[in-house]
C-alpha cells in the first residue's frame, strides 16, 4: 500500500523497483544556510596585475599546474614545441604551497618559502593543505590583524595568482588558460572547487585532468602496457591502473584517500617525540604548546625526508625550554607507519580487483609524489609487483605538471566539440593540437537519495557506479508518491560516495526540485538522468512523464545547483 504524503508537504519521489519490490522516496531535504562569519569569496576584487582576458588582443598560451597540499608546479608548451616547467620568483620549480599575511595585514601576502619560514614564528597568519578543503564549503584558515575570516579557498586563490602571476612574466607570454590537475579520486563537489580556485585566481580555467593520468602521459606516451600509477604526495594518495596503447590512454579503475600522505607519515615521526619528551617528563598540550609542536612538524618532515636516503638520523628539539636529542633509526620509522602502508597496499590491491588484473599483467610501476620516496611505500609496491617492474627514469616531483601539458590540445578540443570556441582566437595553434586520448573511468558512485516506503529507510541509489567508463549517461525512472492528492514539488537529492554506508554519510552534491507537479498517477512517473563528462563533471535531468514538466541542473561544488532549463 502506497504511503500518501501531507497535502501541505511536498510530494517525495518513488523508485521504481518492480512487482513486489520495496518502492523507495525521496524525503524532502533540509535549507542549509552558509556557515557565520565566513565572507562571500564571490565578492573579493581579482588580483593586482591579472588581465582581463576579454580584453586580449594578442595570442597567449595554456599553463598547466599542479596545485598541490605541498608543493605546487607549472608548466607550459614553447613556441619551439617544448615542454618547459616554470620556476616561481625564487627560481624553485616546486613552490612550497604556502600563503600568509605578514603581521596579518593582508596587504602584505607572501608565498611560498618566505610563508613556511613565517609559519615557524606566526603560524596563525599561515594557510597551507588549503587542498584538503576543497569542495567542502568555506573552511575558515586564518584571521587577519582586523578580524577578518580568511577561508581556505581564498587563500589558495590568492596564493595561485601569485605563481600564474610570476608564469606570465616568465614565459613572456599572456595566460589564456590553465588545465589544473587533480586527485584521480576527487569527486564532484572537489573538481569544481579546483576550477573554482583558478577563476578566483583571475584565470580562465580548461578543466582538469587526474594527475595519474598526467604522469604516465609524461612517461608511456608512444608505449603499450598496462601500467599502475602511485602517486603519493603530502596529502593524498592515488593509485590508477591504466592501458596505454601508443596515444591512447584507457584508465581501467582507480582508488585513492584525499587524508592519507607524506604528512601522516610525518605525524608519526612527531607522535613519536612527543611521546619521548612525555617519557622525559614533558607532556606538550596542543592548545599550549602550539608553536613547539609546529617547530616539531618541521624537525619531523625534515627527518622523514633523510630517512629516505640515510639509516638513521638525530633529531633535537625543544619542549617547555628543555633541549632533547633523539635518535631515529629507519626500522623504527617503518614500525611506526606501518598502519599507514597498509592503507597504501590496500588501495593498490582495491584497484587491482576493480580492473580484474593479477600483478603478473601489470608491465610496470610508475611512482610519483615526493612521498613516494618513503623506502616502505616502495617496499610494498615490489612485494607485489617485483623490483623489476618500478620504473625509475621519471621526475616524482613535476612528472605531473609536465605530463599535462601532453593533455592541453585534447582538453582544448573538447571545449569546442561542445560549443565553447571563445578559446580558440586567444591560442597559438601548437596548443590546439592534440596527440593523446584519454578514455577516463568514474572516480566515485552517484546517484540520489531514496527512501524505502516498506522499511522506511533512506538508500543511495547509485546512477553511475564507480570506474564506469566515461562519458557516461544512466537513466532510471521513479514512482511519485503523493501525486495523485495534489500538486508539489518534488525533491531531488543527488549523492556521491560509497553506497555501501548509509546515505548520511554521503556527499551532499545538489538539493533541486521539479515544481508544481498535478495530479496524476504514482508510478513510473518520474524519470532521472545523470550524465557525467570526461572531466567528471555531472549533470542532473529530471522530468516528470505525466505533465512534461523538467528541470536540468548542473552540481555546484558547494552543495548547491546552478539551474540551467526549467519548462
Amino acid at each position: 500500500m502506497v504511503t500518501e504524503l501531507n497535502t501541505n508537504a511536498p510530494a517525495g519521489v518513488a523508485a521504481k523497483r518492480g512487482p513486489g519490490r520495496p518502492r523507495k522516496t525521496l524525503p524532502p531535504p533540509p535549507d542549509p544556510s552558509p556557515p557565520p562569519g565566513i565572507s562571500d569569496p564571490k565578492t573579493i576584487n581579482p588580483p593586482p596585475g591579472v588581465v582581463d582576458p576579454d580584453t586580449w588582443d594578442v595570442k597567449g598560451c595554456v599553463v598547466t599546474v599542479d596545485l598541490g597540499n605541498g608543493t605546487t608546479s607549472a608548466a607550459y608548451k614553447n613556441a619551439q614545441g617544448q615542454i618547459v616547467a616554470i620556476p616561481d620568483k625564487d627560481g624553485q620549480l616546486c613552490t612550497a604551497t604556502a600563503v600568509g599575511f605578514e603581521q596579518g595585514d593582508p596587504a602584505k601576502p607572501v608565498f611560498g618559502r618566505a610563508a613556511m619560514s613565517m609559519r615557524r614564528v606566526h603560524p596563525e597568519w599561515v594557510c597551507t593543505f588549503a587542498k584538503r578543503a576543497r569542495g567542502k564549503g568555506d573552511v575558515p584558515a586564518i584571521v587577519d590583524k582586523d578580524g577578518r575570516v580568511w577561508t581556505t579557498r581564498e587563500m589558495e586563490a590568492l596564493f595561485l595568482a601569485s605563481r600564474l602571476n610570476h608564469a606570465q612574466e616568465f614565459t613572456g607570454e599572456r595566460i589564456a588558460g590553465v588545465l589544473i590537475t587533480v586527485p584521480a579520486n576527487f569527486d564532484d563537489a572537489q573538481r569544481r572547487a579546483s576550477l573554482a580556485v583558478v577563476e578566483q585566481a583571475g584565470y580562465t580555467c580548461i578543466g582538469t585532468i587526474n594527475e595519474p593520468t598526467a604522469a604516465l602521459l609524461r612517461y608511456a606516451q608512444g608505449k603499450n602496457g598496462t601500467f599502475l600509477v602511485a602517486d603519493v604526495g603530502k596529502g593524498t594518495s592515488d593509485i590508477s591502473i591504466i592501458a596505454a596503447d601508443g596515444n591512447t590512454f584507457t584508465i581501467r579503475a582507480a582508488a585513492g584517500r584525499s587524508d592519507l600522505g607524506g604528512a601522516e607519515f610525518q605525524a608519526c615521526i612527531l607522535q613519536h617525540l612527543m611521546d619521548y619528551a612525555a617519557g622525559n617528563g614533558v607532556v606538550l598540550d596542543p592548545a599550549q604548546d602550539h608553536r613547539s609542536l609546529i617547530l616539531m612538524e618541521y624537525e619531523a618532515e625534515n627527518a622523514a625526508c633523510d630517512l629516505s636516503s640515510v639509516q638513521e638520523v638525530a633529531i633535537a628539539f625543544q619542549a617547555q625550554g628543555r633541549l632533547f636529542d633523539v635518535s631515529l633509526t629507519r626500522a623504527t620509522f617503518e614500525a611506526l607507519v606501518s598502519d599507514l602502508c597498509q592503507h597504501i597496499r590496500d588501495l593498490v590491491t582495491e584497484a587491482m580487483a576493480s580492473a580484474n588484473l593479477t600483478p603478473e599483467e601489470i608491465d610496470g610501476v610508475v611512482t610519483v609524489g615526493g612521498a613516494s620516496r618513503t623506502p616502505c611505500i616502495r617496499a610494498v609496491l615490489e612485494s607485489l609487483f617485483g623490483a623489476y617492474k618500478i620504473l625509475t627514469d621519471i621526475d616524482l616531483d613535476k612528472a605531473v605538471s609536465l605530463g599535462a601539458v601532453e593533455a592541453i590540445g585534447l582538453k582544448l578540443n573538447e571545449l569546442t566539440a561542445g560549443g565553447n570556441m571563445a578559446l580558440l582566437n586567444r591560442l597559438h595553434e601548437y596548443d590546439l593540437r592534440s596527440n593523446v586520448k584519454v578514455n577516463d573511468v568514474c572516480s566515485w558512485p552517484i546517484g540520489v537519495r531514496a527512501q524505502d516506503c516498506r522499511t522506511g529507510r533512506d538508500t543511495f541509489v547509485v546512477m553511475i557506479a564507480k570506474n564506469t567508463p566515461l562519458p557516461a549517461t544512466c537513466r532510471q525512472v521513479f514512482g511519485l508518491i503523493g501525486g495523485d492528492v495534489g500538486t508539489g514539488d518534488t525533491p531531488i537529492i543527488v549523492l556521491q560516495g560509497d553506497p555501501e554506508e548509509p546515505p548520511d554519510k554521503a556527499r551532499v552534491l545538489a538539493r533541486f526540485q521539479l515544481s508544481d507537479l498535478p495530479p496524476g498517477p504514482t508510478r513510473e512517473r518520474i524519470e532521472v538522468e545523470f550524465a557525467m563528462d570526461c572531466s567528471g563533471l555531472a549533470n542532473v535531468h529530471a522530468k516528470d512523464l505525466f505533465s512534461g514538466r523538467e528541470i536540468a541542473e548542473q552540481v555546484d561544488a558547494r552543495d548547491a545547483v546552478q539551474k540551467q532549463h526549467v519548462a
